[in-house]
């Protein structure tokens, strides 16, 4: 391993955010470019976030405020976008590590529990980590960071996915502050896309604005 941990975040590239019940023709247009940025990805690990929400989703502070079903546990539009997968399967096969994160809400920063609800099962039931937020995995997996102190290797992280000025900024924002001391962030603006061109712009100013770099 190199003195430095390299990882690549894939902030929600599910269906519904893509051609489903959110569905964004510019996070349409990005799909290419997020397969391109793993496949070229020389690195230790790929964390695949996925908004997971229930049937309950129109009574929870969220849905109350967006009031269209998305990202339900278990439907089509909650997996993560064929292509995405197909990328991370060859990947894996290059003894890349690979975990999907699910997360109820925007950022992903403490451990969740579903109460048993999540039971993904085939091939990707060993990648699949329910129980550890985005931030643990990458301050705290053991594989990485061996015996090391937290910190005491530097860490290269780049983020991509949807919607830019919701979850790519929330989880970007969270993982500068827990690592602000050690780790270099980078989002790929032409890996992203936001609700709205200009709210995906105005997303990224933000982000140059707390020193993470936007190319």
């Amino acid at each position: 391993m190199e003195n430095k941990i390299k990882v690549l975040v894939v902030v929600d590239a599910q269906n519904d955010f893509i051609t489903g019940t959110l569905a964004n023709k510019d996070a349409q247009a990005a799909v290419p470019n997020i397969v391109d940025k793993i496949l070229k990805f020389n690195g230790d690990v790929i964390y695949l976030t996925m908004d997971t929400h229930y049937s309950d989703y129109l009574n929870t502070p969220e849905g109350k405020k967006l009031p269209v079903k998305h990202c339900i546990y278990g439907t089509n539009g909650w997996r993560v976008t064929r292509q995405v997968e197909d990328a991370v399967v060859t990947k894996a096969k290059e003894g890349v590590q690979i975990k999907f994160i699910p997360k109820p809400t925007f950022g992903s920063i403490e451990s969740i529990h579903f109460d048993n609800r999540i039971k993904l099962v085939g091939k990707w039931k060993n990648y699949f980590k329910p129980e550890y937020s985005l931030v643990e995995n990458i301050l705290y997996n053991l594989e990485i960071n061996d015996k090391h102190e937290i910190g005491k290797i530097p860490i290269e992280i780049e983020i991509c996915g949807f919607c830019t000025d919701i979850c790519v900024i929330s989880n970007a924002l969270i993982l500068n502050a827990f690592t602000y001391d050690f780790a270099e962030i980078t989002v790929d603006s032409k890996c992203c896309a936001g609700v709205t061109p200009e709210k995906h712009e105005a997303a990224l100013e933000v982000m140059r604005s707390c020193q993470i770099n936007v190319i």
